[in-house]
């Protein structure tokens, strides 16, 4: 049997065109007096944190960089960027203080943490930077009408210590045909807003659209996107809304996971494969092995539902998807070879994250942040 030559079993490709392209679209797009924040939480939504990172910075339309945790959050300020880094979900409090001291701006989203904050930034002998965030209907994070007060009492206490760089709060829905709940929620964020300024506060960012919400940007100063980024559309419904703001145009998908044909097997009828025999061949057939399973990120749920792309023709997954290996039908591709590549994930048809994520039931972010992160990423 032919062998290739080959050095990683998988690998995942970062196309430079498709971000450029997809950075060019969104400086078009989002407005002159809005800036561009770039979401890089879950390691770059699967695509490589820092990879995307170097990528991004020097578009001149990028002005933020946002992450979850404080973790992420100095792992892109050791990446020497220009913009800001604000962490949007600073569970991982343990690392406030360094956070602190590597000018980290983060949210707030309750005033017992604006207390801790306030006194560790006061010991650190820094001024902390807050985004301040309001629960204006996802029920989720956030500060309540009733509680605006209180804050804004808290804010002033601390002034020294703590300055409110921006206002913010996140959308429930705006992926559905209807999304009246949206519009509901940007008035209760002015409502609030405005409430806050009459009691004396101010800030320089106002922020609650994301990548669905490029249409409806309101008074925002900052847009934060993620899926729009990596080249994907939330839903048909926001791409149909986004498309008649601004014309017909298309994202590109960044990511391609590729690994290699390991080993072949041919089966005759009536052979089950894989474990449970959930797939019994109804005719002879040829097998090839992925070294690929659910441990990498490729989800046991594609078992029997699945497929991937070889040589421009798509072979589908039979049996279970394991820990560490899937098994595909070629009966229909010839002349394959043990190294031969395979496309997991990637822009062609039948095998991009969306309509992978239709398969599961579930959403295509979801399909690309499982990637494991130890995964080398090759920007191409």
């Amino acid at each position: 049997m032919q062998t290739k030559n080959n050095e990683l079993a998988t690998w995942i490709e970062v196309s430079t065109e498709a971000v450029l392209h997809n950075l060019d679209c969104l400086e078009q797009k989002r407005g002159p007096a809005v800036k561009l924040g770039l979401v890089v939480k879950a390691n770059a939504y699967g695509h490589g944190l820092e990879e995307i990172v170097r990528l991004a910075s020097p578009h001149q339309a990028v002005s933020y960089f946002f992450t979850a945790s404080f973790e992420e959050a100095l792992r892109v300020k050791n990446l020497g960027v220009a913009q800001p880094v604000c962490a949007l979900v600073p569970a991982d409090r343990y690392l406030l203080r360094e956070a602190l001291e590597q000018g980290v701006e983060f949210v707030c989203c309750d005033l017992d943490f604006l207390e801790t904050v306030a006194e560790v930034a006061r010991s650190a002998g820094v001024r902390a930077q807050l985004h301040l965030k309001l629960d204006t209907g996802l029920s989720r994070l956030g500060l309540l009408k009733k509680e605006l007060n209180l804050v804004a009492q808290a804010f002033k206490k601390h002034h020294s210590s703590c300055e409110l760089i921006g206002l913010m709060s996140h959308l429930a829905d705006i992926t559905g045909e209807d999304i009246l709940f949206a519009h509901e929620q940007r008035s209760r964020f002015e409502e609030y807003g405005a409430y806050l300024k009459a009691v004396g506060l101010s800030w320089r960012e106002s922020h609650v659209g994301a990548s669905g919400a490029l249409p409806f940007t309101g008074n925002d100063t900052l847009v934060r996107v993620g899926t729009a980024l990596y080249g994907y559309w939330k839903s048909e419904h926001e791409k149909q809304r986004t498309q008649e703001r601004f014309g017909a145009f298309e994202w590109k998908p960044v990511l391609t996971w590729k690994s290699r044909i390991m080993h072949f097997s041919c089966v005759e009828p009536g052979v089950s494969v894989g474990y449970g025999q959930s797939f019994v061949a109804p005719c002879a057939m040829r097998l090839a092995v992925i070294p690929i399973g659910y441990s990498d990120g490729y989800s046991r749920e594609f078992s029997n539902c699945g497929a991937v792309w070889v040589q421009g023709k798509l072979a589908p997954v039979v049996g279970r998807v394991s820990m560490n290996l899937l098994t595909i039908d070629v009966s229909a591709i010839p002349n394959l070879c043990v190294g031969d590549e395979v496309i997991l994930l990637g822009p062609q048809e039948g095998v991009r994250a969306d309509i992978l994520a239709d398969c599961l039931k579930t959403v295509h972010i979801d399909i690309l942040s499982r990637i494991r992160p130890s995964i080398p990423r090759i920007v191409v």
